[in-house]
């Protein structure tokens, strides 16, 4: 939210806009977009990417930057003039946000509520908020993956000593406060000190895996 508001307040004539694309590379999620009319931003969430799925959806299916000067005339946003009107816009400029290794990971959008031509100065603006889309992603990303790493077991994925630790901290503090109490259930494996002497390590983690599965 940060970047496109920034990007509103240098250019007030701008509506900044960005999607996600999901982990199946099909669809496109609600990211950012501050000044777009909450039921605007639920009806697009979930758009389908192709080549007439607007300017964003066709921008995150070609990894090409996509310009609709008007998008009451133009055939991309043909299936979409309700959403058109919805949102009270004109003009859509969507450029693919990209990762390091050049795969889409979204698209920033420029809207207009009048019919717009982007200027060079423009084109290459779009450009440069897309790549600062990309860092602000990417530094998500990492800043998800360092707290994964720090409160996962690296074997199972579940959540080890000291996410407990910090859990059971906030639950003694909560029930200090509202009096509501709870429990820990714990869960013993028999004799794998024993399977993991005759069989190997290698089989003890297989069933810690397969516990951790379960």
């Amino acid at each position: 939210e940060d970047l496109t508001r920034q990007a509103e307040a240098l250019h007030p004539e701008m509506i900044c806009t960005i999607l996600l694309l999901d982990e199946d590379g099909k669809h496109l999620r609600h990211g950012a977009a501050s000044s777009m009319p909450e039921a605007y931003n639920k009806a697009l969430d979930g758009l389908v990417i192709g080549e007439n799925a607007g300017s964003c959806g066709a921008a995150a299916y070609s990894g090409q930057r996509v310009v609709v000067e008007d998008v009451q005339q133009h055939p991309y946003w043909a299936p979409y003039q309700d959403l058109v009107r919805l949102g009270n816009i004109r003009a859509c400029w969507s450029q693919p946000i990209k990762n390091h290794e050049n795969h889409v990971m979204g698209t920033f959008a420029i809207y207009h509520r009048y019919p717009a031509t982007p200027s060079v100065a423009e084109l290459a603006l779009i450009e440069r908020y897309a790549q600062l889309a990309q860092l602000a992603i990417e530094r998500k990303e990492y800043e998800d993956e360092i707290s994964h790493v720090a409160f996962h077991d690296p074997l199972t994925q579940l959540p080890n000593r000291r996410l407990l630790v910090d859990r059971l901290q906030q639950a003694l503090s909560a029930s200090a406060r509202t009096h509501r109490h709870g429990a820990v259930l714990f869960i013993d494996l028999d004799h794998f000190k024993t399977l993991n002497d005759s069989k190997g390590h290698d089989v003890g983690d297989l069933m810690l895996s397969e516990v951790a599965h379960r």
